[in-house]
């Protein structure tokens, strides 16, 4: 089951998309979508139109490696072994790190 949405504005040379709670425009000038969260069979998904599908060089049945953003949302990307690794290596340093973090941010 492919999830997608609008554009996303990092768009570097990969298929990248982004999802957010706020899309509520069909196409707009910035490239956000309405969409809606379907029942298929026992599970739910989104259904991606045919042009958008065309535009990110999706395929039926492609794995997506999804990020959750900070503002809500999330962000797919096409699935790469080498980017979950990175994506892994990453969560461990900010769980080993969490509280430097959290005072960084402040």
């Amino acid at each position: 089951m492919l999830m997608g949405g609008g554009l996303s504005p990092r768009h570097i040379g990969r298929c990248t998309f982004c999802i957010t709670p706020y899309m509520n425009a069909a196409p707009s000038k910035d490239g956000a979508m309405k969409i809606e969260i379907k029942r298929i069979g026992n599970s739910d998904g989104l259904i991606l139109p045919r042009e958008l599908m065309q535009r990110l060089d999706l395929k039926r049945g492609q794995f997506l490696h999804l990020v959750e953003l900070a503002g809500g949302g999330f962000q797919a990307l096409p699935y790469d072994p080498d980017f979950e690794k990175t994506i892994e290596i990453a969560d461990q340093g900010m769980d080993e790190y969490r509280d430097t973090l959290s005072a960084l941010a402040k």
